[in-house]
């Protein structure tokens, strides 16, 4: 739902707010669609909250939205998937190693707004539509999989380990 640095807002600028789902709400139709009544959907705008009150609001969603512009690996996406929450990304950066097919949705990397906005509710629709396929219970065990600490760091010793320094002059 939100992270504490992670963030997107409706005009592309990376770390202000976070859109999520409210599991009350669900989307009709796109056309009657703005990012001024994205709320008559079900989808919830949120500016950074704090660390105690994340665990309310990841488990109250139904999905994270991060349509950003520049992204590496995103922590909202590791901590919502930890709540076992899949997600709707931009395909830039690192997202689409965190982000597959049984995890969420990935749509173009830097549409223009209105382009986002299409992709965004298309991505909804999607996700509404498939929404049983997402098995919270496995994206979590990925999640803790793929990101604990203990793994990410024994990952990124092999990758550098890998590396071959040849052709340096």
């Amino acid at each position: 739902m939100v992270g504490a640095e992670s963030a997107i807002n409706s005009n592309h600028s990376p770390n202000k707010n976070n859109l999520a789902t409210d599991k009350q709400n669900s989307i009709k139709n796109e056309e009657s669609a703005s990012t001024d009544n994205w709320n008559q959907f079900g989808i919830s705008y949120f500016e950074s909250r704090p660390v105690a009150e994340l665990k309310q609001f990841y488990q109250s969603a139904d999905v994270l939205i991060l349509p950003s512009s520049a992204e590496n690996s995103p922590c909202v996406i590791v901590e919502a998937q930890y709540f076992g929450l899949p997600v709707i990304a931009t395909k830039i950066g690192g997202i689409p190693e965190m982000v597959d097919e049984s995890k969420g949705i990935l749509i173009s990397a830097k549409p223009s707004p209105e382009k986002m906005k299409k992709e965004i509710f298309h991505a909804m629709k999607g996700f509404l539509h498939r929404k049983s396929e997402f098995d919270s219970t496995t994206i979590k065990d990925s999640a803790q999989l793929q990101f604990h600490p203990d793994n990410a760091s024994l990952d990124l010793v092999k990758t550098y380990a890998s590396l071959k320094f040849t052709d340096q002059p």
